[in-house]
């Protein structure tokens, strides 16, 4: 997938810091499961179940001849920081939040802004497809806008797409809401590799 222009590099303490962690302690904060093969972290990111492989410093994906090397640098970047940063079981659903309401709302802005174009191009005018995608990818429906739902990038970290269909006096827009933890959980410009993620995949649709 494309991010920006200069290849991002993964620093080797990020690796370092999960590698001192204990497995079993990450997985209770985040609800992760532990590869029972591996001693490894396992969990689903939307739709496909990822292997955390510090030993060999790579993420890993489920398929059919077992686990296969899964290349994704913004996914890299994102599971070793949620990884290697929550120390805690954080609570759920105590306030839904847009970007602009996060203590780090100035990162959102300008360049760091979410670019929703590309998802109003493909699904403004298809709200049908709109829910399917994200059924496709493991999400459940939502009740806001005129057609919702929630994905789980990781277990504990769900992100809310809401369609507001197009008039004759407003055109269609897509919202993105979090749960208020996100920014324990996550920095800023992690929030925003996650976004991106989820918006490259849902424009994948069912490929």
């Amino acid at each position: 997938m494309s991010t920006r222009q200069r290849p991002i590099q993964i620093p080797a303490t990020l690796w370092d810091r999960l590698g001192e962690r204990e497995a079993p302690a990450v997985a209770n904060f985040t609800l992760t499961d532990i590869d029972l093969a591996t001693g490894n972290l396992r969990f689903h990111f939307l739709n496909q179940e990822i292997l955390v492989d510090p030993p060999n410093r790579c993420l890993r994906v489920k398929g059919e001849h077992g686990w296969q090397p899964f290349s994704i640098t913004l996914l890299e970047l994102t599971v070793l920081e949620y990884f290697g940063r929550v120390d805690r079981l954080l609570p759920l659903g105590r306030e839904m939040v847009g970007p602009d309401d996060l203590a780090d709302a100035h990162y959102f802005s300008g360049r760091g802004q979410f670019n929703t174009a590309a998802l109003l191009a493909r699904y403004g005018d298809d709200p049908n497809g709109f829910a399917a995608v994200g059924r496709h990818l493991g999400g459940q429906p939502a009740a806001m806008g005129d057609v919702a739902f929630q994905i789980h990038p990781f277990p504990r970290i769900p992100i809310y797409y809401l369609l507001w269909l197009g008039s004759g006096e407003f055109p269609p827009r897509i919202s993105i809401l979090f749960d208020r933890s996100i920014e324990t959980a996550l920095s800023a410009p992690a929030i925003w590799s996650l976004v991106t993620l989820c918006n490259y995949f849902l424009l994948r649709g069912f490929a």
